[in-house]
């Protein structure tokens, strides 16, 4: 419809088949928009969901991350089960290295070796024995 000019009548039949296209044309938008925020709405519930979801997961991790924190070794816990395996090892060694130096003994006692052996054995200590202050 055009615009009517001032000396121009309208009729008021003309005048509501215009508010009623305006009308028609505002509801369209309205539905289009409705549509769309409806659209918006399922959108976020999936987005919801799956935040929550997420939360879920985050906090199975926290707690797998805290039972694994717990049973790990720490570097002190560590050091000092190393310390303890070398001083094992040290009494052990030195136990063997008592064992041998018995066994020389015996062996010279007998005679079953010469004196330059029995020096010569006595020489490879793994831990040599300190000087006996007389």
């Amino acid at each position: 419809m055009d615009n009517p000019q001032p000396d121009q009548n309208v009729t008021t039949g003309e005048i509501l088949e215009a508010i009623n296209k305006f009308a028609t044309h505002v509801e369209e938008q309205f539905s289009d928009i409705k549509t769309d925020i409806n659209g918006i709405k399922t959108e976020m519930g999936v987005m919801k969901a799956d935040i929550t979801e997420m939360r879920t997961g985050m906090g199975e991790m926290k707690k797998d991350m805290g039972v694994m924190n717990s049973g790990m070794a720490t570097k002190d816990y560590i050091d000092r089960k190393f310390n303890n395996l070398k001083g094992d090892n040290v009494e052990l060694i030195r136990k063997e290295d008592a064992k041998v130096d018995q066994v020389v003994t015996e062996l010279d006692g007998h005679r079953i070796l010469p004196k330059e052996s029995i020096a010569a054995i006595k020489h490879f200590h793994v831990f040599p024995a300190s000087p006996l202050i007389h």
